[in-house]
């Protein structure tokens, strides 16, 4: 029945119990005490009736020798003697008859008492006195006075043997408590040693044992170890055991899960401690390092790397250990006798001391940017100069310098001009963004006037503007800024032209600059579509676009990209604040550039 109770319940008892059992045992023990108590009371009356007997019967002989002394005449000392005994006798017998109580033949036996002391008494003060009763001699107050005496020492014999008699009862009727009590004591002692007893063996099995219990499986949580199994019990102990096993179960199959994605990755996966030391490693070791995962371990990660890159690979791990970021960063590995290119990223983990890294395996990338590279060459170098000349001759045919055309001829003529002007404009795009990206490109830097080098730039897209019928809102402080204003120019151009072709005709752009000490922050706002949130970091690198720009076959996907390094080369950043449906914000922040 206990371990079905809730632990609420079990601890209710625990307390209620006992104390209801002392309560018990206070209640028994009231009723003998009381009993005791009447008693002890009822032989401290009867020993004070047994003195105040004794005192009385000793006054009353005094009363009687004073009667029957043969002296005719008494001195006057004599007299006030017997008046002082008679005056205690009296006192005595009203004393004693203050304590009769609710004893009947007590109070039989003390009226006896009173009446032949009191007729003494009457008989002692009549003798003493002048007034004789009539016919009573001296000698006749003598036999009476003795007569009544001995009534009064019958009637106190009687007394005494009562009392002496109800002493004895009074003193067996207390032993007999006392053994009550006693007993009870003794019982109730015992039945509590008892209870206790219990009461520590149910708090021992219900409480203490399941606690152990909870506590021996946390433990060995912590340890990763098998746990005890689960309680039996139905309370809240067993709940939480329960708990654990599920929690303990569902972590493990998690850990299995994350165990066969680590080992199944196409990466190579380990964790080292602050002196470069390998601790653990997945499967992915023989592949790259063709190093069994046990092999690698306890050996140092830098006797992987490849022999010139060690340096920079201890430099950059060394960054990764004193920082609270992750850090990426590519060197080359050693495989067998073959360099292989890899990209590291890792976080150094400040509680566990340990380093974790995941490296990928980038050769195959490095080819393919290196052919990249390649034809990005070739198509900026060889196609240039073709597309240059073959511009100049069309411009030349346009003036009609050669001869004369109809008007379709001129049209086609027309065509043919923007198609190759668009086409030299996306190949100087990829020279200009070959040239940032490998830091080639140097800025010419000098003193201009932010406000007229904007309205240069709006004036120059002035055509794009009227055709859609769009207005521009500039906005901003008349100041001087030092920066490259070709450079800065590109960057304003291809944000303000994004800006036309995304804005609907009709509506408004707004341009706006502020220029705090030597910071100029410059933004471009749009009544567009807006950009994805999932994009409006990606637009930034080369040759990314939103999805609806892509669908239109809109630009190069190489204008923000090209922002980017030119803010990049000031020092500075760029970035798109937008939503859906409700325009974008393009802004950039650079800092004063010296002269």
């Amino acid at each position: 029945m206990m371990k079905s109770l809730s632990l609420e319940k079990k601890g209710f008892l625990l307390v209620a119990f006992p104390l209801i059992c002392q309560i018990i045992f206070v209640i028994a023990l009231i009723f003998p005490l009381h009993d005791l108590q009447k008693i002890i009371s009822e032989e401290s009356q009867s020993a004070e009736i047994l003195a105040e007997v004794i005192s009385l019967v000793n006054y009353s002989m005094n009363v009687v020798n004073f009667a029957v002394m043969e002296t005719p005449i008494r001195s006057p000392s004599e007299t006030i003697s017997s008046k002082t005994g008679v005056m205690l006798f009296r006192k005595q017998l009203a004393k004693l008859q203050l304590a009769i109580g609710n004893d009947e033949i007590r109070k039989s036996n003390i009226e006896r008492l009173a009446k032949s002391g009191n007729e003494t008494l009457n008989l002692l003060q009549a003798m003493m006195s002048d007034v004789r009763y009539p016919g009573w001699t001296q000698n006749r107050f003598k036999t009476a006075i003795e007569y009544t005496a001995n009534d009064v020492l019958n009637a106190a014999d009687s007394t005494l043997e009562h009392e002496v008699s109800k002493k004895a009862e009074l003193r067996a009727n207390s032993e007999s408590n006392w053994k009550i009590l006693n007993t009870t004591v003794t019982v109730m002692l015992v039945l509590s040693v008892a209870l206790a007893v219990l009461l520590a063996g149910l708090y021992v099995r219900d409480i203490l044992i399941p606690l152990r219990h909870l506590g021996a499986n946390c433990i060995k949580i912590s340890k990763q170890e098998e746990l005890l199994p689960t309680l039996k019990n139905n309370d809240e102990f067993s709940k939480i055991d329960e708990q654990l096993h599920q929690i303990i179960s569902a972590t493990r199959l998690q850990q299995a899960k994350e165990k066969s994605m680590v080992e199944n990755t196409n990466d190579f996966i380990c964790s080292v401690d602050k002196t470069g030391i390998v601790l653990r490693a997945n499967g992915m070791s023989e592949t790259l390092l063709q190093v069994a995962p046990l092999e690698i371990v306890g050996k140092n990660i830098l006797d992987f790397v490849y022999l010139e890159d060690r340096t920079l690979a201890e430099k950059y791990l060394a960054q990764t250990a004193e920082s609270d970021e992750g850090k990426t960063f590519e060197f080359r590995i050693a495989r067998g006798d073959q360099a292989v290119d890899t990209r590291w990223s890792c976080l150094y983990n400040r509680q566990a001391a340990e380093l974790f890294a995941v490296v990928h395996d980038i050769e195959e990338e490095k080819k393919i940017e290196r052919l990249k590279q390649d034809f990005v060459d070739m198509v900026s170098h060889d196609l240039r100069s073709p597309l240059t000349s073959m511009l100049f001759s069309l411009d030349m045919i346009a003036e009609q310098s050669f001869s004369g055309l109809s008007e379709d001829g001129l049209n086609e003529l027309n065509n043919a001009q923007r198609n190759l002007t668009k086409l030299l404009g996306f190949v100087n795009d990829l020279l200009d963004f070959q040239k940032l990206q490998h830091g080639k490109m140097q800025l010419n830097c000098e003193l201009m006037d932010v406000n007229a080098w904007v309205n240069e730039t709006v004036e120059m897209l002035k055509p794009m503007l009227d055709a859609k019928n769009l207005s521009v809102k500039v906005s901003g402080i008349d100041t001087n800024f030092s920066a490259d204003p070709q450079k800065l120019g590109q960057v304003l151009m291809n944000l303000l032209s994004n800006a036309i072709r995304h804005t609907p005709n009709g509506g408004q752009i707004a341009i706006g600059w502020d220029c705090s000490g030597e910071l100029l922050t410059l933004y471009v706002t749009d009544q567009g579509p807006g950009v994805p949130l999932e994009f409006q970091e990606k637009i930034f690198e080369a040759f990314e676009q939103t999805p609806e720009s892509t669908k239109k076959a809109e630009g190069t996907g190489l204008g923000l990209a090209i922002c980017k390094l030119i803010c990049q080369a000031h020092g500075g950043s760029i970035w798109v604040e937008s939503f859906n449906g409700k325009g974008s914000k393009f802004s950039i922040k650079i800092p004063s550039q010296p002269v």
